[in-house]
């Protein structure tokens, strides 16, 4: 999945693990979000320890008094100076260093073949990459790749990308028996991109399947690109999250269609079309994972590119009700 951070360089996408639905919660395909310049940039700019209206002189006073402190303190003790100012070197020379990213080694020597499972499945290879499609068994098996091996201490990370024209299709891997999945994932109408990454729960291999995902209907989908490789599991074993590598997570007004619902939700399927707020959850990402109270359906006529705006229009309106200004009354709106 991608997501746009925010770094002290600027904006970048960043590959991180698509969210789960969790209890009380939505997960929403994003279509547009909403980009809050003044909020979301205000981050890049450097924080100074002065008052911000201070002027030149007295941010010199204030360094030369902080100069003189530690200067006398060092005449005090010139070992405690020194270990300090050695701390403060690597303290900052690590701010500097980014994190370096957990590397994922290809599984394979080749590229994934696969072999048709259904019993009345089109699988053709053309520029743009394998074309599928599917027949009409419910949750059927239709492709399976090569057996996988993965190491000892490692978890298996698919990489896929590709378009489904018409229905929905699940990829997921099998473990090493063919018999238990180790985990899958739906994919819609719509193009898609997303990093599969689940525990192997032992297995030593892993079998990669695309299946019909619980209809009875024809499907079709283009996977233009699937690798397989492996890396050592981190918290979560998620290992291939470039949030802490490349930045920090920002947004809080999106609008989108729901992909599914967590439990105790009862009033929003998938299909839905949602407008959701808060930062932390609403974020510039492929997927988001908003708690239900944050979430609002978007009524009929309503442009989805237009409800991603709800957030703000909100805050505003609950500018209006918390002042509470009567007529007659001079306001000024900043």
């Amino acid at each position: 999945m991608r997501q746009i951070l925010l770094n002290n360089a600027g904006a970048v996408v960043a590959r991180v693990p698509r969210p789960l639905v969790e209890r009380g919660s939505v997960l929403v395909r994003v279509h547009y979000s909403l980009i809050s310049v003044g909020t979301e940039i205000a981050p890049l700019r450097s924080v100074a320890s002065q008052a911000p209206d201070s002027s030149a002189i007295e941010r010199s006073v204030e360094y030369a008094s902080l100069a003189k402190h530690y200067f006398r303190a060092s005449l005090r003790d010139p070992k405690k100076a020194m270990d300090r100012v050695a701390k403060i070197l690597r303290t900052q020379t690590a701010k500097l260093k980014p994190a370096r990213p957990v590397p994922v080694v290809p599984a394979i020597s080749g590229e994934l073949t696969w072999t048709p499972s259904g019993s009345d499945v089109s699988l053709t290879t053309g520029d743009s990459g394998v074309t599928l499609v599917t027949d009409t068994t419910p949750a059927g098996y239709q492709i399976m790749s090569q057996a996988v091996g993965v190491p000892d201490g490692q978890v298996p990370v698919v990489r896929v990308s590709g378009r489904v024209d018409d229905g929905a299709i699940a990829i997921g891997l099998l473990n090493e028996a063919k018999d238990k999945w180790i985990g899958s994932r739906t994919y819609h109408q719509g193009p898609f991109e997303d990093t599969l990454i689940f525990d192997p729960q032992g297995s030593r291999a892993v079998t990669i399947v695309v299946t019909t995902a619980g209809a009875a209907v024809r499907s079709k989908v283009t996977l233009a690109s699937v690798s397989v490789g492996t890396a050592p599991p981190t918290i979560g074993g998620l290992p291939l999250s470039e949030l802490d590598v490349q930045g920090w997570g920002v947004g809080y007004s999106a609008a989108g269609e729901v992909v599914a619902v967590g439990d105790g939700i009862t009033d929003l399927a998938a299909g839905d079309l949602v407008a959701c707020a808060g930062a932390g959850q609403a974020n510039h990402a492929d997927f988001i994972n908003v708690k239900r109270n944050l979430v609002v359906r978007v009524p009929d006529g309503c442009p989805i590119s237009l409800a991603a705006s709800t957030t703000v229009g909100s805050i505003a309106m609950q500018g209006v009700r918390r002042a509470q200004p009567e007529l007659g009354e001079r306001v000024c709106v900043l």
